[in-house]
């Protein structure tokens, strides 16, 4: 190696030493790497970072660099007219010159010019801005090489058009490229590395354009690392909400989020509680599809299997190139101080680079077969990192046109057909809900083009053509509305992986609540007429109530749900979650508003007790009861008025079974994850009979029901004592 360095500090012309670092550095590059030695290969290194020591001027210095130049004009066109047939043999051989070449401009920026005073005149003056106008052609070049080829980009598409072998020969194709990305991403760390710390020696004045481009790779190539915040606050959020309940509704409720808690964390630790014991039987019962569940979601976050042209390692030199391009534009611009003044000064720029997911244009939906744009745009969004960067970008400093876009982009991903891309629009709007300061920020950043919070006031006798363009308008609006689109995905959704259908209703139940909060004012009957004396004339108005019809929408979201009787694991799945946010969430929000809905619901409800299986679908038979316990708790009067009392003792009575005395048997035990929110649903209606005075109605059950309770003598004698108590 040393015999090599002497050699080419007598070539003079830089394609003399473009061509013997490719032929004799390339080969014993190799040569070094198959004998597996790392003292060989540091001293290697060490070798070739001398090279840019060599000679008391920079000549040489440019030479390299012109060599680097002409290696990297040949790759980038190599790059722009690549194609599926791409040699493989070539990234390896990049690999190699890239590795090379890193080494020696290394050795330049911190040895060679570690040694110069510019300013006391060690060096030619020409030869400076020579070499300063080179290494701004080659920085630019280098983020040039840092495009994602097409294959890339759709391999995952690929693999239900090709077969198994060009999906896996498309795989190491993705590795190769990736760690020749993580050597360009190295170099250009060390072009703004050594701008930064080398007290702007060189002075360089990078175009704009490519700064910009730059900036736009970073964010392709940027991971953000999804430890399950989002489900593990859903989780949280329900822990919270059952703590609403009475004591017996407490325990059981908090049992039945453990019992979920227990499944997303595959956690099988023993409990000495005897509830918690039952749950833990229900966990083993469902823990293969959770596992499988988990492992799918994994799957779609993961930068190895949906985002071939990164990983980890290049997102992390990437961040580190990102601190240093901040500093460096903090240095051209006294008033950018932090990314987020970068990001409001370029805002126009960065609104025509995503321009094409907010267009409405089917002619213009090619970004649906980019997964690096999209994927940056998301990356976008969740650099902004606190919830004042978010307010003070998305909203306080956003212009209009800025702000719908944004909305728009984020319609369009929840609007496209495939569900990865659904799901990429479900994590901004969990991402935004979740950092923006308050549910208030939150609202005003998603409902901008729609002032009419409380509900929309027709004229039905105005025939006026400015009202119907007004009309026109709102149809359009609606069209594009983000809350009704997601609900049209979760009611149309057909997955089986439990977290996808789980962050979805979640994300839908929280947009509810935000977006169409409950007042004493807005749940009105949604169709209500009222007198109004316009100019001196008595007009009739229709009153649409906005915030009660969303709610209405849910309540027959779940009711059809639950009566579609398709045995479908998918359909399941739905029912159990719909039930938990209903349960938890909307029957509390509603409150005595519930009484609209329970001449439909009880029987929904009834029917689906009556089919479930006691042994594989114990968590919906859980949710099921809870229903019925919450629905009886606001709508006694008229449950117990009814015939639904009777209807409600006669389907539970089975699912009752006092065992305490065979504590030991571990085939009972799954009996008894069921009693205590059934002595919760009797001891709701033992106190409506008594305070309606329908002692006599009650009483008539045993009569005419008596041969069927006392089928089940357990719950026969706890239907007397609960009355009795």
């Amino acid at each position: 190696m040393n015999t090599f360095v002497d050699e080419i500090s007598n070539f003079k012309d830089h394609s003399d030493i473009h061509s013997f670092i490719e032929k004799q550095l390339v080969y014993l590059y190799h040569l070094v790497n198959q004998q597996n030695d790392e003292n060989s290969k540091n001293q290697f290194k060490e070798n070739v970072e001398s090279i840019s020591l060599i000679g008391n001027d920079i000549s040489f210095s440019i030479s390299i660099l012109n060599s680097y130049k002409t290696f990297l004009i040949e790759k980038v066109e190599i790059n722009e007219n690549s194609n599926e047939n791409s040699n493989n043999q070539l990234l390896y051989v990049d690999i190699g010159l890239l590795n090379i070449y890193k080494w020696i401009i290394s050795g330049l920026l911190n040895k060679k010019l570690a040694m110069i005073n510019y300013y006391n005149n060690q060096i030619d003056s020409t030869q400076f801005s020579q070499l300063r106008e080179l290494i701004e052609t080659v920085l630019i070049l280098s983020i040039k090489l840092l495009d994602i080829p097409e294959f890339l980009k759709t391999i995952e598409e690929q693999k239900q058009f090709n077969d198994e072998k060009e999906y896996i020969d498309g795989i190491k194709r993705s590795n190769l490229f990736r760690e020749r990305i993580v050597i360009v991403f190295e170099i250009i760390f060390q072009f703004f590395n050594s701008e930064i710390d080398r007290n702007n020696i060189l002075n360089l004045e990078i175009k704009n354009t490519s700064l910009n481009q730059l900036f736009y790779r970073i964010l392709e190539y940027k991971i953000i690392k999804d430890n399950n915040n989002n489900n593990n606050n859903n989780n949280n959020n329900n822990n919270n909400n059952n703590n609403n309940n009475n004591n017996n509704n407490n325990n059981n409720n908090n049992n039945n989020n453990n019992n979920n808690n227990n499944n997303n964390n595959n956690n099988n630790n023993n409990n000495n509680n005897n509830n918690n014991n039952n749950n833990n039987n229900s966990n083993n019962n469902n823990n293969n599809n959770n596992n499988n569940n988990n492992n799918n979601n994994n799957n779609r976050n993961s930068d190895l299997v949906s985002k071939h042209w990164t990983n980890l390692e290049i997102s992390n030199i990437g961040n580190q190139i990102l601190i240093k391009f901040q500093l460096y534009y903090s240095r051209k611009y006294e008033f950018i101080t932090n990314l987020l003044d970068y990001y409001k000064w370029s805002r126009t720029t960065t609104d025509i680079h995503f321009w094409l997911l907010g267009t409405s244009e089917e002619n213009e939906n090619r970004w649906k077969y980019n997964s690096p744009y999209i994927h940056s745009f998301q990356m976008f969004i969740q650099s902004l990192t606190t919830p004042f960067e978010l307010f003070e970008y998305l909203y306080t400093s956003s212009p209009i046109q800025s702000h719908r876009q944004i909305l728009s982009i984020i319609f369009n991903l929840l609007d496209c057909t495939s569900n990865d891309i659904k799901f990429i629009g479900i994590d901004i709007l969990n991402y935004l809900k979740l950092n923006f300061n308050n549910n208030n920020h939150f609202k005003s950043f998603l409902k901008i083009d729609n002032n009419n919070n409380n509900g929309n006031y027709n004229n039905n006798n105005n025939n006026n053509n400015n009202n119907n363009n007004n009309n026109n308008n709102n149809n359009n609006n609606n069209n594009r509305d983000i809350y009704i689109k997601l609900f049209d995905i979760f009611k149309l959704f057909e997955s089986i992986n439990q977290n996808d259908t789980l962050k979805c209703a979640h994300l839908l139940f929280d947009l509810l609540l935000i977006l169409y909060p409950i007042t004493s004012n807005n749940l009105i009957h949604p169709n209500i007429k009222i007198i109004t004396n316009n100019d001196d004339n008595l007009k009739e108005i229709s009153v649409f109530n906005n915030n009660f019809k969303k709610y209405q929408d849910i309540i027959m979201l779940l009711i059809s749900i639950l009566v579609n009787q398709e045995q479908k694991e998918m359909e399941s799945i739905k029912k159990l979650i719909i039930l938990k946010e209903c349960n938890n969430r909307i029957f509390k929000e509603l409150g005595l508003h519930c009484i609209q809905f329970f001449n439909l619901l009880i029987p929904s409800l009834l029917a689906n007790l009556e089919t479930c299986s006691m042994k594989s679908e114990q968590l919906l038979i859980l949710e099921i009861l809870n229903s019925l316990d919450e629905i009886i708790n606001h709508c006694w009067i008229r449950i117990i008025n009814s015939n639904y009392s009777i209807d409600i003792i006669k389907s539970i009575s089975p699912l009752y079974n006092n065992n305490n005395n065979n504590n030991n048997n571990n085939n009972n035990n799954n009996n008894n994850i069921y009693n205590n929110i059934i002595i919760s649903i009797l001891d709701r209606l033992s106190f409506s009979f008594k305070k309606l005075n329908k002692f006599d109605k009650f009483t008539s059950i045993f009569n005419n029901n008596q041969n069927n309770l006392k089928n089940n003598m357990d719950f026969f004698n706890l239907l007397n004592e609960r009355y009795n108590k």
